[in-house]
């Protein structure tokens, strides 16, 4: 089963907080997510301020949840191209 879901709002709104919730949730039912963001904040930044709430667990970091930029993406060379 595969979705694709694109969170969208106004800065400050709780947008990664929310999404960050739902995919460690399923990370803890055997689910694996890929967490595209197009802010220019780095991962480990972003990771670094999520490591206060409950629902964080590094364990699930490159093994059921990847981050990546769309920035840092898209400069792949390897990128399949569409």
């Amino acid at each position: 089963m595969y979705s694709f879901n694109i969170v969208s709002g106004a800065p400050g709104s709780g947008k990664t907080i929310f999404v960050q919730n739902i995919v460690f949730n399923s990370a803890r039912n055997g689910l694996k997510s890929l967490y595209l963001t197009t802010i220019s904040e780095s991962q480990f930044k972003m990771v670094r301020h999520l490591q206060e709430f409950e629902f964080f667990l590094t364990i699930y970091l490159a093994t059921s949840l990847f981050m990546q930029t769309l920035e840092k993406l898209c400069a792949n060379k390897d990128l399949v191209r569409f």
